[in-house]
């Protein structure tokens, strides 16, 4: 078993259904070399919207419902989410060697599915 092989069947078995959908994509469009490439910039990306994310929606939860900093903290955790679109789109874009937009609507479509299999 190869390097990529032995890679993706680590993911396989991690029971992680995001990285699921990303390993199955990229197992059947990535070019050659590129399965840990591409699954290592979507894990790092998701690891830097966590650490930024979190702080925020703990202070927004603190908040009370009048607080005039709840609206920003609204905005800023949007912001987040769509930043976190476009860069896995541009990731998807050049892993999959289809057009930006083509990524950005595919990294949208997988951010929906994940947050209607949570309930969010």
């Amino acid at each position: 078993m190869d390097g990529a092989s032995e890679f993706i069947a680590g993911f396989r078995d991690s029971g992680n259904g995001d990285s699921g959908v990303a390993v199955g994509i990229v197992v059947h469009h990535v070019a050659d070399g590129r399965y840990q490439q591409t699954l290592t910039a979507l894990l790092g990306v998701n690891i830097i919207l966590v650490l930024l994310s979190v702080p925020l929606r703990f202070v927004a939860d603190s908040l009370g419902e009048a607080s005039a900093l709840r609206m920003p903290i609204g905005f800023m955790l949007i912001g987040l989410f769509i930043w976190g679109v476009f860069i896995e789109g541009f990731i998807y874009h050049r892993a999959l060697d289809i057009s930006p937009l083509q990524g950005n609507l595919m990294a949208l479509a997988m951010s929906m599915g994940i947050m209607a299999l949570l309930g969010n």
